[in-house]
């Protein structure tokens, strides 16, 4: 595998990794504002049923107009409970969908770490990497064994066609 292999193939997996960790960024953001509109919500709801209590002792008094209000505070009163009802299902389901982002942070920052040693390495080895390393590898009229083995790798993760022979040669002295 040829240095510059190594890092195209390094460099497509940072790629790969901060799209990864961008997506986890925006479904996070997402739901903390569902929590937030969830909790506005519930404050509004407290507010509906402070407001209900404070109608009742009026209600009993005003006889006539009380079946009136009491039909329209009915009305009310199912719609909060309605709405009560949504924001515990959403709630719920932000909060499942948070442990879910939580669980996938968890994993990425594993995976992340697992790949920084090999990272840091790659970059120690370019770092080492002389004139003379690459005219060697340039006079080489087929790639190693070796090379071969892993040349597909990166060419998978691409989806582009692996190079071999001939055209490996070209590439190599571009």
């Amino acid at each position: 595998m040829t240095p510059k292999t190594f890092l195209d193939a390094l460099s497509l997996f940072k790629e790969l990794l901060s799209k990864k960790a961008g997506e986890l960024t925006g479904r996070l953001e997402r739901l903390k504002s569902g929590i937030r509109k969830l909790e506005v919500t519930n404050i509004q709801i407290s507010e509906l049923q402070k407001s209900l209590t404070e109608l009742l002792p009026r209600l009993e008094v005003e006889n006539e107009s009380a079946k009136v209000q009491s039909q329209g505070i009915e009305v009310k009163q199912h719609a909060a409970q309605e709405r009560e009802q949504e924001t515990k299902l959403q709630t719920e389901q932000v909060t499942r969908e948070a442990e879910e982002l939580m669980r996938l942070k968890r994993m990425s920052d594993l995976e992340l770490d697992k790949a920084k040693p090999a990272l840091m390495s790659a970059h120690k080895a370019v770092d080492e990497l002389s004139r003379d390393h690459i005219n060697e590898l340039k006079q080489f009229s087929s790639p190693t064994p070796p090379v071969e083995l892993t040349l597909p790798a990166p060419s998978t993760t691409s989806g582009k066609r692996s190079p071999t022979g001939p055209r490996l040669r070209r590439r190599s002295q571009t």
